[in-house]
């Protein structure tokens, strides 16, 4: 270790016994995107977590990722070091999609054919979702 505090390190300090924390609350990394304007769980145990993204540098982001129920399907869960998280903020970052305005995101969004062949087009859930986001 350089001295150096990693972005895992901030979002996921150490527990009080100084161990490695249960990082498998997904809001600290996407909070750390920007300002969060809807996000939505579609699912139940497993499934996709949508976002709408607000950052001062880079406009309005669409983030979706896959989420699980254990360490075997679940990236975060599946993490025991800091450089493992960095390394998943890193790839979701990555993973977000940037619009210069918010009515760019918003048209995406609500685009049905945006989304056709994503897993997380067929949830319930996703509705309500395109519901805050034209509500923004």
């Amino acid at each position: 270790m350089t001295g150096t505090i990693s972005r895992a390190q901030v979002l996921y300090p150490l527990d009080s016994r100084g161990k490695f924390p249960y990082a498998g609350d997904y809001s600290p990394i996407i909070q750390s995107f920007g300002m969060v304007l809807a996000q939505e769980d579609l699912g139940w145990y497993q499934g996709d977590t949508v976002a709408v993204l607000q950052n001062d540098d880079k406009g309005f982001g669409f983030l979706t990722f896959a989420y699980g129920s254990c360490s075997v399907c679940d990236s975060l869960q599946s993490c025991s070091t800091y450089a493992e998280v960095d390394e998943l903020i890193n790839e979701l970052e990555n993973q977000i999609r940037w619009f210069s305005s918010l009515q760019e995101v918003k048209d995406y969004v609500v685009d049905d054919e945006n989304r056709k062949g994503s897993c997380y087009y067929h949830h319930d859930e996703w509705s309500d979702f395109k519901r805050k986001v034209q509500a923004l």
